[in-house]
């Protein structure tokens, strides 16, 4: 179905679409745009209970419960981005169409990041090439009926609609929205923030609808100059494009136009939670072996039976076991690593004048790291034990710890590494769990307020709760709500995702 609101700036208006042409200044094409908005608000007439079937939502309740926290209300103005400057931030109503797999190619020659706002799965392999490529998958509801002038359990149905699509197919939420045509009253406001899902307008739009399956020149340029005359007047602009359910050749040949003007410009593209970037990544640099500072045991350090060290930020111990076991653990929880010396009561570690590790009891040696000449050994911050000579690794135990499994626990300033040390999540002294890059930029946060020493564990039942301290006692202040699976792991990946996985191993849920 075309989208009225493309070339249109839409407004909240006593429960009316209160549209503004924009840069259209030929009468055929205005008589397209009138023919369009008429057969579109024509779907009206038909009976609400036909359009809209009221129920519960039937997806798990954990997916909008894992959804980053927006603010209220109609939102038009990219966010920014942790670089700094003027944004851009592509968005792609309708979808999926036929014209997908060409829209992705030349995101991909660029590496920027968009956002896909979909309405339908005609073609739910796309879907998943959009997910498994990074892109932001957002909500254009279900059956793209115009919201305005309906109950909220009836706009509720539609907006659940497409979040039980987007979740079946790709185990991710659509945290964000744009109602269909851009209209919206205050049920519509309220349906949003029910679903936590920041409702996201436009303030350039191109269009490109109109086009009709057109590649003609006219429509190329009509498109481009749209968003660009518009677009580069903005500091923080949301383009309005499309990937209809019928061939977009204009679109297609307009959007590397408009990237390259955009670039030319300075401007960096997001996508609607604000990431930039290339999808799929982390950006910012190689943190190394010890991501940060390290505590670090020198040529000639001994630990003694029952002896340990702390990293840093106390996140994990280094102990000498009175069994002879070299471990590291998560504080006051699990073992990452161990020689497997356990059996020789009394043995020390020791670091040898040529730099290697070793767990000995003087008289023999029971376990011995690769690689000579270190100058030291260092626990890091990320849990990694690392040997090195300079800025050169000659050993490391690969103890990154990337994975938490049930009975483990974030404490304030704790984090959860992807196994490439790039991406991170860190249990903030706000109360808040937030997933971030390397350069520092927020991937994802549940925007939790538990300010009195909060911690978040993987409890045994599968869901992931944060408590805090109230007069004393440990009180709950967040529960992702996954307790249907039992004995779950969650996992931060190189790819900037939060993984959820059953016992067995099978993905049930990932963050945006």
């Amino acid at each position: 179905m075309p989208e009225s609101g493309e070339g249109v700036q839409p407004r909240f208006a006593s429960n009316l679409i209160n549209v503004q042409i924009v840069g259209l200044s030929s009468k055929s094409v205005f008589k397209v745009l009138t023919a369009s908005l008429v057969f579109s608000l024509s779907l009206v007439s038909v009976a609400a209970a036909s359009l809209y079937a009221a129920g519960p939502p039937k997806y798990p309740s954990f997916v909008t419960a894992m959804c980053p926290p927006e603010p209220t209300g109609p939102l038009s103005a990219a966010p920014s981005a942790i670089e700094g400057g003027p944004t851009v931030a592509l968005t792609f109503d309708d979808g999926p169409g036929p014209s997908v797999p060409a829209i992705m190619q030349i995101l991909a020659r660029y590496h920027i990041r968009a956002s896909f706002l979909n309405d339908d799965t005609h073609y739910p392999g796309y879907l998943t090439q959009e997910n498994n490529a990074g892109y932001l998958m957002g909500n254009h509801t279900g059956n793209h009926h115009l919201l305005t002038g309906v109950s909220l359990g009836q706009q509720l149905a539609e907006i659940d609609r497409s979040i039980q699509k987007t979740f079946g197919v790709t185990k991710t939420s659509a945290c964000v929205f744009r109602p269909p045509y851009g209209g919206f009253d205050s049920n519509t406001i309220k349906a949003a923030a029910l679903r936590n899902s920041g409702m996201w307008m436009w303030n350039d739009g191109t269009g490109d609808f109109l086009a009709q399956g057109s590649g003609s020149a006219y429509w190329v340029r009509h498109i481009w100059t749209s968003a660009v005359g518009v677009g580069l007047k903005l500091p923080h602009v949301v383009i309005l494009l499309h990937d209809q359910h019928h061939d977009m050749p204009a679109t297609v040949a307009a959007l590397p136009i408009i990237i390259d003007h955009f670039l030319a410009h300075h401007y960096t593209f997001v996508d609607l939670l604000g990431r930039s970037g290339a999808p799929n990544t982390c950006p910012g640099t190689d943190p190394g072996p010890l991501a940060g500072a390290g505590t670090a045991l020198a040529t000639g350090t001994t630990l003694a039976s029952g002896e340990s060290r702390v990293s840093p930020n106390g996140e994990f111990t280094l102990s000498m076991q009175t069994d002879g076991n070299l471990v590291v653990k998560i504080t006051g929880g699990r073992v990452l690593w161990e020689s497997h010396t356990s059996g020789h009561p009394g043995a020390t570690a020791q670091v040898t004048s040529d730099g290697k590790l070793i767990v000995t009891d003087g008289a023999a040696i029971y376990w011995t790291s690769t690689g000579t000449g270190a100058s030291s050994v260092s626990l890091g911050n990320n849990g990694n034990l690392v040997a090195m000579v300079g800025s050169a690794v000659v050993w490391q135990s690969n103890s990154i710890w990337s994975k938490m499994l049930p009975g483990d626990s974030l404490r304030t300033g704790w984090r959860l590494y992807s196994p490439n040390g790039l991406c991170s999540l860190i249990q903030l002294s706000s109360g808040a769990l937030k997933l971030t890059s390397a350069n520092g930029m927020s991937i994802w946060t549940n925007g939790v307020k538990a300010p009195n020493n909060p911690a978040t564990t993987l409890m045994s039942s599968g869901s992931l709760v944060t408590s805090h301290q109230v007069g004393g006692n440990s009180q709950q202040a967040w529960n992702s709500q996954m307790s249907m699976h039992p004995r779950d792991s969650l996992s931060v990946t190189n790819t900037g995702h939060l993984v959820f996985k059953t016992l067995g191993g099978i993905l049930f849920y990932q963050t945006p």
